[in-house]
């Protein structure tokens, strides 16, 4: 007989993993094989409702895990200013299991100050060989064939601005690599959004450095492959800690200087 439909690729890294319910898989199969050859689908929630035979709740339940662990992203299409329907990514990515972490040097999840880098312009200076025996002109010349035509290995620049910052996601990709995870340059454009996004100072356009490392840390430190927000911003009812919908500018700005500090260590 004939088969009909199309067909999708599940990895072993979800579908082995303990942590995601059976629920969730089936939901990430699902959506895996509408993505086909891709990795994006859009299915409304009343066909997967249907096609899956799950109420909306429970749905919308183990729908959630997925997007936290990071096996799917949620977008949404918007024209002008109206919203079009959801866009379901599958990355097929999910948190590293806590046997890895041994690999990876621990890093200190701690505030760190944002400031400023003054480059300086360094002279060239020539070096004098100082005058020595056969013995030490011999080990010399040895030496200098060793080191003679090694690459110089350079430091990628993501944030050219803040060197502090841009180390911090140096390392993070370099994590990522280390687990035999690495990043494409596409990963890489969207874990800067991500980034900006999770650090963003309300009603600016700027990013909190100190913030955006603490959470590349945060990752780092857990071994995770994706990019989350810190645990200790996150208020006792899981709300957003910069403000609801019904807060005035004015309001969700004090709240944010308070949450932060005002500077002086207050």
């Amino acid at each position: 007989m004939k088969k009909k439909g199309g067909y999708g690729v599940v990895y072993q890294d979800v579908m082995r993993n303990c942590s995601i319910s059976p629920e969730a898989k089936a939901i990430y199969a699902y959506l895996s094989s509408m993505a086909g050859s891709g990795d994006s689908c859009y299915p409304s929630v009343e066909t997967m409702q249907k096609e899956l035979c799950m109420s909306k709740n429970r749905l919308m339940k183990h729908m959630g895990q997925l997007i936290d662990s990071g096996v799917v992203e949620k977008l949404r299409e918007k024209s002008g200013n109206i919203y079009g329907h959801n866009v379901y990514r599958v990355t097929h990515e999910t948190e590293v299991t806590n046997e890895l972490k041994c690999n990876f040097r621990a890093v200190e999840n701690e505030a760190v100050e944002a400031r400023s880098v003054q480059i300086r312009a360094v002279e060239a200076r020539p070096v004098e060989n100082e005058a020595t025996n056969n013995n030490n002109i011999k080990n010399n010349n040895i030496n200098n064939n060793i080191n003679k035509g090694k690459p110089h290995k350079s430091v990628k620049t993501y944030f050219p601005e803040d060197k502090i910052l841009n180390q911090a996601f140096v390392d993070y990709v370099e994590m990522r690599r280390q687990l035999k995870k690495p990043m494409t340059d596409r990963a890489v454009e969207l874990a800067i959004k991500k980034l900006q996004e999770l650090a963003a100072i309300p009603f600016s356009d700027s990013i909190d450095s100190g913030l955006a490392v603490r959470i590349l840390n945060q990752s780092i430190l857990n071994s995770w492959q994706g990019l989350f927000p810190l645990k200790d911003y996150q208020n006792k009812n899981g709300g957003d800690m910069v403000g609801n919908e019904n807060q005035s500018g004015g309001q969700a700005a004090d709240f944010y200087k308070r949450l932060m500090g005002d500077g002086n260590g207050n």
